[in-house]
């Protein structure tokens, strides 16, 4: 039987190292889910802030699977095209490999492009985490475009800064 603990995470994959080591200790309401792998789902800012905690993750033999929705849209304010006194800004390059970064921190990384390869890529993390109690990144490949809501309604949530997750503030 496949069990498997979630802990979405909206901009920290910090909060997925508290509640994998949790479910490996059997701590408090994790107790029935003792040893089994966590799920953390994550954007590309998500990621990005917090990617070294795979490391963490790594050292301690965490086995979290980290799924990224990469749009490349962190580091990208386009709404800035439509103010008056300022310019659209991209702070980051697309296509980002945080796959690759999370190889590097002793991790195990998945790129997925194209939505039937998400799956495998799934299986395949899963049986890391299982198997070798290692963290894993499945960096899932979006479309920039739909990022836009005047663009492609109904897009983001609102309107976000350069890295910042604030809506109307």
């Amino acid at each position: 039987m496949v069990r498997i603990s979630m802990a979405r995470s909206v901009q920290n994959v910090g909060y997925a190292v508290g509640v994998a080591a949790g479910v490996q200790l059997g701590a408090g309401v994790q107790a029935s889910h003792r040893g089994h792998p966590i799920i953390c789902v994550t954007g590309d800012a998500g990621i990005g802030y917090t990617l070294m905690e795979v490391d963490t993750m790594s050292k301690h033999k965490l086995p979290a699977i980290i799924i990224v929705y990469n749009n490349n849209a962190w580091g990208t304010w386009t709404q800035a095209s439509r103010e008056p006194w300022a310019l659209p800004i991209h702070l980051f390059q697309e296509n980002l490999r945080y796959d690759k970064v999370a190889e590097a921190l002793g991790g195990y990384g998945e790129y997925v492009t194209k939505p039937a390869d998400f799956k495998p890529a799934l299986e395949r993390a899963y049986e890391v985490a299982l198997k070798e109690s290692r963290p894993s990144v499945i960096n899932c490949q979006g479309k920039k475009e739909f990022w836009d809501r005047q663009k492609f309604p109904p897009g983001s949530l609102g309107k976000i800064e350069p890295g910042v997750m604030s809506y109307y503030h």
